[in-house]
């Protein structure tokens, strides 16, 4: 027995099915199907007894000969991945919040009726207390997360 999994819609719109432990390719010529088509739409039309014998590689002329002994295994769902994030994605992304964080207090600051208080006055003399430092706007030779991003570039880590 044989066992096939769908592999894809080939420039001739025929569904193509490729042993698991060879290069054998069966497919349909009788039923046609768009590119985009997925297993399960292929799978609900067509079956084992549809398929002929193409080759030993995709896209290639069917030899017309019944598959013979073959078993449709169908592909278990692969669940996508999510990359982890790398060191400097997660110093890129905690830029975006503090720069975010900072643009917000700025806005509640900056309302006509808090404005004028000392605490305002302090903020705004104090680097907005370390946020401008943090994000590279204070003194130019003090470090900042621009400065570990470098150096993380700089170690390949």
């Amino acid at each position: 027995m044989i066992k096939i999994q769908f592999e894809g819609i080939d420039d001739w719109n025929r569904p193509v099915f490729k042993a698991v432990d060879s290069r054998e390719r069966f497919g349909c010529i009788h039923e046609l199907f768009n590119y985009e088509a997925t297993e399960i739409e292929v799978l609900n039309k067509i079956g084992e007894l549809d398929l002929c014998y193409f080759g030993n590689s995709f896209g290639c002329e069917p030899m017309g000969t019944n598959a013979g002994n073959i078993e449709i295994i169908k592909s278990t769902p692969k669940k996508k991945k999510i990359p982890p994030k790398n060191n400097i994605d997660k110093i890129n992304e905690a830029i975006q919040l503090i720069s975010n964080a900072k643009s917000l207090v700025d806005v509640v600051l900056g309302q006509k009726e808090i404005k004028d208080f000392q605490f305002v006055s302090n903020y705004y003399a104090y680097g907005r207390y370390g946020i401008n430092q943090v994000l590279g706007g204070g003194n130019p030779l003090d470090d900042s997360l621009f400065s570990i991003i470098k150096e993380l570039k700089k170690e390949g880590l």
